[in-house]
């Protein structure tokens, strides 16, 4: 598979890196580490209704089409009719169909709201942070519009131009 995109993609480095690590089946998901001789209960602890591996997070998982929606991203049929013309496909054939398929901007939302809920779940499972669907949104929202919006700051502000929440933490954006 051609991963180049992604790095010569217009996004954050660390979402190119996690997209590179979901797409060569690098995500320390449940599944993953059950592979790997690390015994862990395969069901999803976001949703409960599945196991949890790479194309259950990215497309399946009830909690991210709850992120979708109230994002305005897209809605459930939406997003359930994206799985139906792509079930053929694997994670990167899909996630590179979204690519080409999606406006530029919608698909770096995605990627962000991808990002922020792989962080809020790591957050769930290692911090025992709760899982909040409204932070996700707000903070890929907050963090896809300061990407997006980056060159139109004053180099010579010394103004932070946003704060992001990440967990219990805020971190203000420079």
């Amino acid at each position: 598979s051609n991963f180049f995109w992604i790095w010569k993609y217009h996004i954050p480095p660390k979402i190119k890196h996690f997209l590179w690590k979901a797409c060569v089946n690098g995500l320390a998901t449940k599944f993953r580490l059950n592979q790997s001789h690390i015994e862990v209960p395969l069901q999803c602890d976001l949703c409960n209704s599945s196991d949890e591996d790479s194309i259950h997070l990215f497309f399946d998982c009830s909690n991210l089409k709850d992120i979708l929606t109230a994002s305005k991203f897209c809605y459930a049929l939406e997003w359930d009719q994206i799985i139906r013309d792509t079930f053929h496909l694997d994670l990167f054939q899909t996630i590179d169909f979204l690519r080409k398929t999606l406006k530029n901007e919608k698909f770096v939302l995605l990627c962000f709201l991808w990002w922020n809920f792989w962080f809020a779940r790591n957050r769930k499972l290692f911090a025992n942070d709760k899982f909040v669907i409204e932070t996700v949104v707000k903070t890929s929202l907050d963090g896809h519009h300061y990407w997006v919006n980056r060159d139109k700051l004053d180099p010579d502000s010394d103004e932070p131009l946003t704060t992001i929440e990440h967990g219990c933490k805020k971190k203000t954006i420079y």
